[in-house]
């Protein structure tokens, strides 16, 4: 899970305020290319034809959909701001978790057996 990845590289030494704004960020672009082909579809059924027009004209249209994207990311990302804010989130120089995670040897060995099976199809690999 997001939560378990960001817990592990915490453990390793990087700053949880900077795990939590790169998991959200990969979180939400699907999130964002979902909404820009509903905006894209709604202006399509009012009748907005993008493929048609002098590249100023099709840039200029681009704007019906660029708009309501932009300004439905940028309630979204209120939002979180406001919830983070109200769980504490950056309150505490010190995070605290609720599992507490350990390298074990079969993580080890496994991530040797993936390193292992990467380099081999990266050399045995014809082209």
């Amino acid at each position: 899970t997001p939560q378990e990845l960001v817990y592990a590289l915490a453990r390793l030494g990087f700053r949880y305020t900077h795990l939590y704004t790169l998991i959200i960020t990969v979180r939400f672009i699907p999130l964002v290319f979902k909404e820009l082909s509903d905006v894209y579809d709604a202006q399509r059924s009012r009748g907005l034809e993008l493929e048609k027009g002098g590249v100023m004209e099709r840039l200029r249209k681009l704007n019906a959909l660029l708009i309501p994207v932009f300004v439905c990311s940028l309630l979204r990302a209120r939002d979180l701001a406001e919830a983070l804010e109200l769980r504490g989130f950056g309150y505490s120089s010190k995070r605290t978790f609720y599992r507490d995670l350990r390298l074990r040897r079969r993580d080890v060995s496994f991530a040797i057996l993936v390193i292992l099976l990467a380099s081999a199809v990266y050399f045995l690999a014809p082209g």
